[in-house]
């Protein structure tokens, strides 16, 4: 498991930009890859529900970036909330 992660890591920040062609789920999946080791502990749970896949044709490694910066901004609201919700 940590090796996947590693290579992951690695090839994220590769530097050659060339359009590939890539799954949506697989391309999500690679960007959950990063961020759910934050979800641990957190009460959060990320589903991904995808009933036709269909393949893009994208700048893999900027791509993820971009779904990265979203899921990072969704899993801080999320904890903020938690925060600043009153305890029953």
């Amino acid at each position: 498991l940590i090796s996947f992660y590693l290579l992951d890591f690695q090839t994220f920040f590769h530097t050659d930009r060339k359009l590939t062609v890539i799954h949506v789920k697989e391309l999500i999946n690679k960007a959950l890859n990063f961020v759910l080791p934050r979800t641990k502990g957190k009460g959060i749970d990320i589903v991904v529900d995808i009933e036709d896949d269909f393949e893009l044709k994208v700048y893999v490694n900027e791509m993820i970036q971009v779904l990265l910066n979203l899921l990072n901004n969704a899993i801080d609201a999320l904890v903020e909330c938690k925060k600043n919700k009153p305890k029953k």
